[in-house]
């Protein structure tokens, strides 16, 4: 029949376009909504909003699990909270880098799974009339933070990664609707073939189609609706109008922008976005700071001879204070003794503060990040990238240095920074991805120019 070759054709270039184009948006937005998540989880943590979720790296997921939806008791909301969020990182780990991500892999079923996934707090919608538990427990979980917040930097980044998420959740959803509509016609092109034509036009009906259907070997979901479609494109006394609408909706291909094609990927903005990711750091460094200098202050307190001989404490000049403890490298997997002056620790981390405030995505900054070039932009995030994980080990040494050298009566003074530690780690590793995602599109575009092929 010319209309079932027609729609053929219409189908495979409609899934053309879909497996280039389309899927590869969808990958890069879920990617984003994904930082997104992780940001704010981050966030929320170090502002004390929110648990962090100690066994979040222990339930790595293999398959897509909407988390728990039950309802949240108040005593509990930043336990339940901290841990619904971060099992829906896991989910998004899973998907943007675990899952193949392809057409015949987003069925019907996979859609509904990732559609639950984004709305599982409406970004878009956090208003104090949703029906959804976890968007009124988010809802009120923000509202605290604005309300008991005087860091603008914090509320700024949390408007920012709302934001985000909010205009993440439009773009994702409108993807997958692209490709459920294509499910569909192709879903209904399958039942055409081998179902509907082996019928005489007097007994299509949708209890016919359905009998013949549950004899298919192949098996697989019936959808009624879908089927009432195809009795009504082929057999209503419009079916010839309603055919070359489908035909010409199938056919219609965004155009390809061809000037933009011929240029290699933009990777300046991955370098970007890597700086902006450690600028975060400036949201909970000055918490850690504040933790540390009381710490400092309790130790210091304490008898100095008892002091020195416990601490290894030396004073090269008066107020001069060295602390001396070992420091783990956990990517090494080795310890080595550090001899830190205290006051030039403190001030060096001030200047170092306001550098990295300097790199927030809204920080005053960003328009020299813009204009520098992608060389200087590349050393400038490795180079953060190894002060962040500096500044990671030496405070992890010195927090264990502060429990340790107290006595049992004075430990209940020591204030632990293990969550805010757990947040500067993440940062560390959410901008590490970045750098290694700019490596790899470099790698690849290398590679193409060598063999004469034009980059996407």
């Amino acid at each position: 029949m010319p209309f079932l070759k027609d729609l053929e054709e219409a189908l495979n270039s409609r899934r053309e376009y879909l497996e280039k184009i389309c899927i590869q948006d969808l990958k890069t937005e879920m990617k984003l909504f994904r930082n997104g998540i992780s940001g704010l989880y981050n966030l929320l943590v170090v502002k004390g909003h929110i648990i962090d979720d100690i066994y979040k790296n222990d339930s790595k997921t293999d398959r897509i699990k909407i988390p728990d939806e039950t309802p949240i008791l108040e005593t509990k909301k930043r336990n339940v909270l901290g841990e619904r969020l971060a099992r829906l990182d896991n989910q998004f780990d899973y998907i943007c880098n675990f899952m193949p991500v392809s057409v015949d892999v987003l069925t019907h079923d996979v859609i509904n799974q990732i559609t639950a996934l984004v709305l599982y707090v409406e970004w878009a919608n956090l208003t104090p009339d949703s029906e959804s538990v976890n968007t009124i427990a988010m809802l009120e979980t923000i509202m605290a933070m604005r309300q008991g917040s005087v860091d603008s930097l914090s509320i700024s980044q949390l408007n920012e990664l709302l934001n985000g998420l909010a205009a993440g959740t439009e773009k994702i959803l409108g993807m997958l609707k692209e490709i459920k509509d294509f499910q569909n016609e192709y879903y209904k092109y399958q039942i055409r073939l081998t179902v509907s034509d082996s019928l005489p036009p007097e007994k299509k009906t949708v209890e016919n189609i359905a009998a013949v259907f549950s004899k298919d070997a192949s098996g697989g979901p019936f959808y009624k609706d879908l089927v009432e479609q195809i009795i009504m494109e082929d057999l209503s006394p419009d079916a010839l109008n309603l055919q070359g609408e489908l035909i010409a909706r199938l056919s219609k291909i965004p155009e390809k922008k061809t000037e933009a094609e011929k240029k290699a990927p933009e990777t300046k903005p991955v370098l970007i976005q890597g700086l902006n990711i450690i600028g975060s750091v400036s949201t909970c460094l000055p918490e850690i700071m504040e933790k540390v200098m009381n710490n400092h202050a309790v130790l210091q307190s304490r008898n100095r001879t008892f002091f020195k001989r416990l601490a290894g404490i030396f004073s090269g000049e008066k107020n001069t204070v060295v602390y001396e403890f070992m420091v783990l490298d956990p990517v090494k997997n080795t310890v080595s003794p550090l001899k830190l002056n205290f006051s030039l620790f403190c001030a060096e981390v001030d200047k170092k503060n306001r550098i990295f405030s300097a790199m927030t995505a809204g920080g005053i900054g960003m328009k020299k990040l813009r204009a520098m070039p992608e060389e200087q932009l590349f050393a400038l995030l490795r180079r953060n990238l190894q002060d962040v994980f500096n500044l990671y080990k030496t405070l992890l040494g010195l927090d264990e240095f502060f429990k340790n050298g107290m006595k049992e009566k004075d430990k209940l003074k020591i204030k632990g920074i293990k969550p805010e530690l757990t947040a500067l780690k993440n940062i560390h590793v959410q901008a590490g991805k970045k750098l290694a995602e700019y490596e790899f599109i470099k790698e690849e575009c290398e590679q193409a120019a060598a063999l004469g092929v034009a980059t996407p």
